[in-house]
């Protein structure tokens, strides 16, 4: 499932062509992101048919880590990137562009990219994006 999460987001036209997108890791460079997957209640279930089956979701964390500075255009860019990032998402989920995953209904945002973490010695910042898969099962 996260495979085939990386791959879509490695997709995505906002991503540099040299930005590395890891799995559980953010490479300590400015301009490199990752997936995580912190796992999910009641084994993913939003609903369970009574005949089985039903919907899930798999939830995951977008993160990227850019150049960071007092300048405040800097900074906008960097939150920039999630407004597009999650209209992109939108987009794709209108276009029916999912993740290739059985069952892949739509990628929802669940809260749109936001400033983690400031490193002021390297003057870089780590933001995130929660979001998860809906899929039928």
């Amino acid at each position: 499932m996260i495979e085939a999460i990386r791959n879509y987001f490695i997709q995505c036209p906002l991503i540099e062509s040299d930005g590395v997108v890891g799995v559980d890791y953010l490479p300590p460079e400015a301009t490199s992101y990752a997936i995580y997957a912190p796992g999910d209640v009641n084994g993913g279930y939003i609903k369970k048919w009574v005949g089985g089956g039903g919907i899930k979701q798999y939830s995951f964390i977008f993160a990227s880590r850019f150049d960071y500075s007092l300048e405040t255009v800097q900074n906008i860019q960097n939150s920039n990137f999630y407004h597009e990032l999650q209209y992109w998402i939108e987009q794709n989920n209108k276009n029916r562009i999912l993740p290739d995953v059985q069952g892949a209904q739509k990628i929802e945002v669940v809260q749109t990219g936001t400033l983690s973490l400031v490193d002021e010695s390297q003057r870089r910042a780590e933001y995130q994006m929660i979001a998860r898969l809906i899929y039928d099962v």
